[in-house]
């Protein structure tokens, strides 16, 4: 199989750390010096080296209104979105997408098992509507507290 780049094939993190080392001070603090921990998840900014030019590393959150990356960047909602993006991809059920992969990927039973392979698995129950209805009520009342 010819190497595929996905969405971070090399996912480099920023956050606690380079606020720890001093490169993202000024965007943390303000004229009077007090210090702001701020925080997106828990993992902090990622980007692409591959698409990243090594002068043009986000070092701040600020960096992320950065006309140059303009229309570039993705945020996620969640830590579990951005974790091995280099070592797992995930199969689509939306045809669309599906369509859009190389065949080779489409063909590949590690993404796609057929129905055979699928008899062997254990899968989550869809518990249906009303049951997302009432996680998603509980969720956004996380999210806003």
């Amino acid at each position: 199989m010819k190497k595929r780049v996905f969405l971070f094939p090399t996912a480099v993190f920023l956050g606690a750390a380079c606020l720890l080392s001093g490169c993202g001070k000024k965007s943390a603090t303000d004229d009077a010096g007090e210090v702001y921990v701020y925080n997106w998840g828990t993992v902090g900014i990622l980007y692409n080296t591959s698409m990243v030019a090594p002068e043009d590393v986000p070092t701040k959150w600020a960096d992320l209104w950065d006309e140059k990356f303009k229309g570039e960047i993705l945020m996620q909602d969640s830590v579990r979105d951005k974790m091995n993006f280099e070592y797992i991809t995930y199969a689509t059920p939306n045809k669309g997408a599906f369509n859009l992969l190389d065949e080779e990927i489409q063909n590949n039973k590690a993404f796609f098992p057929d129905i055979d392979s699928l008899k062997n698995c254990e899968v989550f129950q869809y518990l249906g509507d009303d049951v997302d209805s009432i996680y998603n009520d509980l969720w956004k009342e996380v999210k806003s507290n």
